[in-house]
């Protein structure tokens, strides 16, 4: 679902679980938290909604992968 979530240009809040630090490079792809650190999400939000370059850069990122498919 991250990676559907990503494709239309959603920024990805998500905890560094299984293979998604394989696949997500943090503030490149997504904001990884670390799942016993709550606050690391609100971090996150408070990023992605006061930094548009940060916003920026995700969506570039994703749209340049969806137009190399």
């Amino acid at each position: 679902a991250l990676l559907e979530y990503g494709a239309i240009g959603r920024p990805i809040i998500t905890t560094g679980v299984g293979q998604i630090p394989d696949l997500f490079k943090h503030r490149e792809s997504c904001m990884i938290c670390r799942l016993d650190h709550p606050d690391d999400f609100v971090f996150a939000i408070i990023d992605v909604l006061n930094d548009e370059k940060l916003r920026e850069k995700r969506l570039h990122i994703y749209a340049s992968n969806r137009s190399n498919d």
